[in-house]
């Protein structure tokens, strides 16, 4: 390996290590409790398996890996490991073969979606890895549906990581059954030109800790599509209702979410969330413009989480 290879190298582990994996730790930590069933979907060198093992040594993981090289490494690293399972195929939509395109200058950026030659982020990194040019080995690499793997047939996933260089929501569409019996999803999303028909950009995100008495007043947020994701709902909507200065409302709404819209007869409406914990896991995707408000709770000491962003198109 070339000396500014070597660099690249340890400046990208550097700052995954210090920043990224750090704050991942800090949020899995409110949110998870010794995850039992794990998947690690674009596994690479298994640097998110170690972290998951250090949560629970004993958690059953998958990891899936389709670059023949980076897999035959994982089979070595982990061969003391009965709790690991590791398969040799990528995730989409369909049960196929696709072309897979291993980058010869980093194996950071192997990936089934198409390369964006003109990518402007993609000459940089190749330059920083010791290279001017985009060197591929192209294999044709088995695809399954997240949906048909045998091994998950009745699992019930506690935390599943997708870093998959683009192909997110191959993984997703192909994975819809395993996604509605999983507790945390983590997904890493690109801001970068780097692939073809990967226009929708994450603008932004962020960590909601709500307090009890804490509310957020109705809002709207920029961008193209909003969501959120509650992780944690520690109120149960009917005891928040029949509270002394809450059940004689005309409108008890107490912990409750909410959106506002006009109906086609220029009515103002709302559709509201009744909150509890069987709401724990959901997640909303909806036109950022579209009005909503967060009631504040009460009688109740812990912190409600949700994991909100906005999605915007990159017209570059």
């Amino acid at each position: 390996m070339n000396p500014i290879k070597k660099i690249s190298y340890f400046i990208i582990e550097l700052i995954d290590k210090k920043i990224h994996r750090k704050r991942i730790v800090f949020y899995l930590n409110k949110i998870l409790n010794k995850p039992k069933i794990i998947l690690d979907i674009g596994a690479h060198k298994g640097i998110y398996t170690d972290l998951f093992l250090n949560f629970n040594n004993t958690a059953n993981i998958y990891l899936f890996e389709p670059n023949i090289y980076l897999y035959k490494n994982l089979i070595v690293k982990y061969k003391k490991f009965k709790n690991l399972k590791i398969y040799n195929f990528g995730l989409g939509e369909k049960n196929s073969k696709q072309k897979f395109l291993i980058n010869q200058n980093s194996d950071y950026v192997s990936s089934f979606s198409k390369i964006n030659k003109k990518s402007k982020y993609l000459f940089i990194r190749n330059l920083l890895f010791g290279s001017l040019k985009n060197k591929v080995e192209e294999r044709n690499v088995k695809l399954k549906k997240l949906n048909s793997i045998f091994d998950l047939k009745n699992k019930k996933i506690d935390l599943m990581k997708v870093d998959v260089e683009g192909y997110e929501e191959k993984v997703i569409n192909g994975g819809k059954s395993i996604l509605k019996k999983t507790k945390v999803v983590l997904i890493e999303f690109h801001k970068d030109d780097m692939y073809e028909d990967y226009n929708y950009k994450i603008d932004s995100w962020w960590v909601n800790f709500q307090n009890k008495g804490e509310f957020n007043p109705i809002h709207h947020h920029r961008g193209i599509f909003s969501f959120v994701i509650w992780m944690r709902i520690p109120t149960n909507y009917k005891e928040q209702q029949q509270l002394p200065f809450t059940k004689n409302s005309s409108k008890p709404s107490a912990g409750n979410f909410e959106f506002e819209y006009t109906n086609m007869l220029g009515y103002i409406e709302q559709y509201e969330y009744f909150m509890d914990a069987g709401l724990e896991g959901t997640m909303l995707f909806f036109p950022s413009k579209l009005m909503h408000q967060v009631y504040p709770f009460f009688v109740c000491d812990e912190k409600r989480i949700s994991i909100s962003g906005n999605i915007c198109l990159d017209i570059n």
